[in-house]
C-alpha cells in the first residue's frame, strides 16, 4: 500500500507535469515574469498513453528500476475534474499486474484506487494512511518529488532575469525565482531556471537549499515534439549533496487517441483493456 501511494502520488504530479497546458510561441524582449509565464504553458495533449522507466541510483545502495504503463485524460472544459490516469505495473516481476488510478480535482484532494491482483479486488487508497515515504518503498529513494514535477505556479515566485546563456545546445534565458512563501512541498530559497528561448520549454533547473548559498538538487529535461505537442523524453534529478539520482524515461508515446471515459473504471484496473496494450 505504501509503494501504490507513492506511485499515484508520483503520477499525478507526472500528468499535471506532462498535459495540462497550452502552446507557447517565441518571443523578443520579454521581462523574466512574461518569459515565465509563456514557460508554463506548453502543450501537451489531450489523452495519450506511454511507457514510463524511473531508475533509482541511491548513494551507495544498488541501483533499482520501475516500469509502467500509463493511460491518461484531461478535462479543460470541466470545473471540478483534471485528470485520470491509470498506472499498469510492469516491472519488477512481483508488481507485474497491480493497476493504481487516481482522479485529480481542482480545489480537492484526489481520489486513488489500488488493484491487487492476489487478492482480485480493487481498493480505494485513504488518504490519511501512508502519506510520507519510506526507505523500503521504491519512491522512497526517488529524487523527483511532486514539488520538483508539478510546473509551479509562476505568480507563487519573484523573477528575475540573470541574462541569456549561449551554450551548444541553443540559446537560453536565465531565470532566478525566488519564493513569496515557503512550504514543505517546495523547501527551497530559491532555483534558477534555463529556459529554451525559443520554445520556452525549461532545459534545466537547479534548485537553492535554505540557505541559499549553494545548489542541492538539478533537474535536466530531454523533450520530445509530437505534432504540436511537446513531451517529457527523459527527466533527470540528481541529489548534488550526498551523489543519489533518479531517471525518468518516456517511451512508446501515444497521443490524442480519444480515450473513452469508460476506460477509466474499476474493471479497467482488474482486466486491461487490449486497446491499452
Amino acid at each position: 500500500m505504501t509503494r501504490a501511494n507513492s506511485q499515484c502520488t508520483a503520477g499525478a504530479a507526472l500528468i499535471l507535469a506532462l498535459a495540462t497546458f497550452s502552446a507557447s510561441l517565441s518571443a523578443q524582449g520579454l521581462s523574466a515574469d512574461e518569459i515565465m509565464a509563456r514557460s508554463a504553458h506548453v502543450d501537451g495533449g489531450r489523452d495519450g498513453l506511454f511507457g514510463l522507466a524511473f531508475t533509482f541510483e541511491p548513494a551507495r545502495k544498488p541501483k533499482t528500476e520501475l516500469r509502467y504503463t500509463m493511460v491518461w485524460k484531461t478535462y479543460p472544459d470541466d470545473p471540478k475534474l483534471d485528470t485520470k490516469v491509470i498506472f499498469y505495473s510492469e516491472y519488477p516481476p512481483d508488481d507485474h499486474g497491480k493497476a493504481f488510478m487516481a482522479f485529480i480535482y481542482h480545489g480537492k484532494k484526489d481520489d486513488h484506487w489500488l488493484y491487487l491482483p492476489e487478492l482480485r479486488m480493487v481498493r480505494k487508497i485513504s488518504h490519511g494512511r501512508h502519506q510520507h515515504q519510506h526507505d523500503n518503498d521504491e519512491f522512497g529513494k526517488t529524487q523527483l518529488t511532486r514539488g520538483d514535477m508539478v510546473p509551479r505556479a509562476p505568480d507563487a515566485d519573484r523573477h528575475r532575469l540573470l541574462g541569456v546563456d549561449e551554450r551548444l545546445r541553443g540559446r537560453y534565458y536565465k531565470i532566478e525565482s525566488t519564493p513569496l512563501a515557503r512550504s514543505e512541498e517546495y523547501p527551497y530559497a530559491k532555483a534558477i531556471r534555463w529556459i529554451d528561448a525559443e520554445t520556452f520549454l525549461p532545459w534545466r533547473v537547479d534548485y537553492y537549499g535554505e540557505r541559499g548559498a549553494e545548489a542541492v538538487k538539478r533537474l535536466h529535461f530531454d523533450w520530445d515534439k509530437i505534432g504540436s505537442a511537446w513531451v517529457w523524453k527523459k527527466v533527470v534529478a540528481e541529489n548534488l549533496v550526498n551523489g543519489s539520482k533518479t531517471t525518468l524515461d518516456v517511451s512508446h508515446v501515444r497521443l490524442n487517441i480519444g480515450l473513452s471515459d469508460r476506460i477509466f473504471s474499476k474493471r479497467s484496473l482488474m482486466r486491461r483493456p487490449e486497446s491499452l496494450r
